[in-house]
């Protein structure tokens, strides 16, 4: 067929919704494309935006992106805090260590040994006091400590079988107990 004998038969739409082609577009009343034969003599354009189905499955996979790296983030802040705790635990350790190497008298005759919890203890810091005062008022302060950097925190020494001892500092992490142990020797 001949441009000019479409052009008799078929008139331009009134609208620019449809894209211009070689072809001159035959359109009904409602400016809907007329097919002829096997194929339409006018190309539709198909990218007249996005449908509502497309729109609620972007939004579909935005919100569970979303989810996603909401739960991953609140995992991790879960994970730093318990390192956060271990390094908290190490450092106590650490200390009471060098608090119970400060008093060898006292380890040795066991002081320390019989403690636990937060004893009360006489105040050695303007006071002049025993090993065994030291050793109370060591491990009361450092239990004290303990709590106060650690949810339900609470540490004990104890003795092993080769004449060692072991820290140990218990505390809450996330509806489970951890515990931090630290082995060490006195000179």
């Amino acid at each position: 067929r001949s441009r000019k004998l479409l052009s008799k038969v078929c008139k331009k739409p009134e609208s620019d919704s449809f894209m211009e082609t070689d072809y001159i577009r035959c359109v009904n009343k409602d400016h809907l494309p007329i097919i002829q034969g096997k194929r339409s003599l006018l190309r539709y354009n198909r990218t007249h935006g996005y449908t509502l189905i497309e729109t609620l499955i972007a939004l579909f996979l935005l919100t569970t992106a979303l989810f996603g790296f909401a739960a991953l983030t609140s995992h991790a802040l879960q994970v730093t805090q318990g390192a956060i705790f271990h390094d908290l635990a190490t450092i106590q350790a650490s200390s009471m260590v060098e608090r119970v190497r400060a008093n060898p008298l006292a380890i040795s005759a066991g002081h320390y040994l019989a403690l636990s919890a937060i004893p009360s203890a006489a105040d050695c810091v303007s006071n002049p006091c025993s090993p065994e005062e030291i050793a109370t008022f060591d491990f009361s302060q450092w239990n004290q400590r303990n709590s106060t950097l650690l949810p339900n925190g609470v540490g004990s020494i104890t003795s092993t079988a080769g004449g060692d001892y072991l820290i140990t500092i218990q505390w809450s992490d996330r509806a489970a107990s951890a515990t931090h142990t630290l082995h060490f020797s006195t000179p």
